[in-house]
């Protein structure tokens, strides 16, 4: 059923993938399946994401948090931590979703699973650079590189900080380490050059790659 209410939230179909994970709760919840019932929460937390209805989906977050961590579940209990810290993120709330990243980094310090602390890493960074702080930023970040699996999403947020910060030379070098024969980095990668060369104030290579 988790499975399946997942597959409607990817369609688009949120009404029926709410209708199937409260179904899933109910089952979950008659079982005592915590790691479950966590997950579902998680997922529904999800779906309110993506409706934009962030203190209906920290609520959710929070309750996944807590199951996770019922059961001693460090990675899941990290992340439903990380996605916390994220939504307050979005709404402003820097000081408070710092405190939360903050505690989500010292429960991962205990995983081995290095996507994991990769995530809170990238996230840590984001709300340093949101924060204009950006020597500590860069520090989470580069952490976030070196270690996580996914790495774009790092080198975006770098170059985003570079540009931002005014350092542009660091902002072409790590963009030129980017894999620029890779496919579904095309996209993005066009992306930081239109973001690097308007910066420069070069607006017709900038215009160039936009439209590319």
């Amino acid at each position: 059923l988790i499975y399946l209410g997942r597959s409607y939230f990817a369609d688009g179909d949120y009404d029926k993938a709410m209708s199937i994970y409260t179904n899933a709760l109910d089952i979950a919840g008659k079982n005592k399946l915590n790691n479950l019932i966590g997950y579902t929460y998680d997922y529904i937390g999800d779906l309110y994401r993506e409706k934009f209805m962030r203190t209906e989906a920290i609520k959710r977050y929070e309750i996944a948090a807590e199951y996770f961590k019922k059961e001693k579940n460090t990675d899941s209990y990290a992340c439903a931590l990380r996605d916390i810290g994220r939504e307050y993120a979005q709404m402003d709330s820097l000081s408070h979703a710092l405190n939360i990243l903050i505690i989500a980094n010292s429960v991962a310090a205990n995983t081995s699973n290095i996507n994991v602390t990769a995530s809170i890493n990238n996230a840590l960074g984001n709300i340093y650079s949101m924060q204009n702080k950006y020597d500590k930023a860069e520090e989470y970040l580069l952490k976030a590189l070196l270690t996580g699996r996914e790495k774009m999403p790092d080198y975006v947020a770098l170059i985003d900080l570079y540009t931002a910060s005014n350092s542009i030379n660091k902002a072409k070098e790590l963009l030129s380490k980017i894999p620029q024969d890779t496919p579904q980095y095309t996209c993005s990668i066009k992306y930081l050059y239109y973001q690097i060369y308007n910066a420069e104030k070069n607006y017709k290579e900038a215009l160039a790659n936009l439209e590319e």
